[in-house]
C-alpha cells in the first residue's frame, strides 16, 4: 500500500511539472490497459485490499490519482481520459451505454495538454 501512495503523490509531481513546464493541462490516462485502467479493469485486477473487488473498490485508485493530480495543479486544467468500450487486447470490461459514466459531460478539448 505504501508503494500505491508514492505512485499517487508521483502523479501529482508530474502534473506540476507540466504546468511548470508551460503544458496548458494535463490527462490522467486511465485506459487502453494502462496502469489506472489495470486498476479498474476486472480482468486484471486481482487484488484483494481497498483497490480489489468491487466496482467502489477499483475506481478508488483512479480517484486518488485524480485527487492528487487536482490538488497539484487548477482542476480546470485536469482532464481524465477512460475507454467505457475497451481495455488493452483481451482483458476489457465493457460500460453499458446507458450507463451515467457515458452519458456524463460535457466534454472539452484540452489544447497544449499532456498525458499522465
Amino acid at each position: 500500500m505504501e508503494q500505491i501512495s508514492e505512485i499517487i503523490a508521483t502523479y501529482g509531481r508530474v502534473a506540476r511539472n507540466a504546468i511548470e513546464a508551460a503544458f496548458g493541462g494535463v490527462e490522467v490516462h486511465a485506459a487502453n490497459g494502462y496502469l489506472i485502467d489495470q486498476f479498474l479493469n476486472e480482468s486484471t485486477d486481482q487484488r484483494a485490499d481497498r483497490y480489489g473487488g468491487s466496482i467502489e473498490n477499483r475506481v478508488r485508485f483512479l480517484v486518488e490519482v485524480t485527487s492528487a493530480v487536482i490538488d497539484a495543479v487548477d482542476a480546470d486544467r485536469v482532464g481524465v481520459r477512460l475507454s467505457p468500450l475497451g481495455g488493452a487486447g483481451k482483458f476489457t470490461t465493457p460500460i453499458r451505454r446507458n450507463s451515467t459514466v457515458t452519458q456524463s459531460g460535457p466534454w472539452r478539448p484540452c489544447i497544449r495538454r499532456i498525458c499522465i
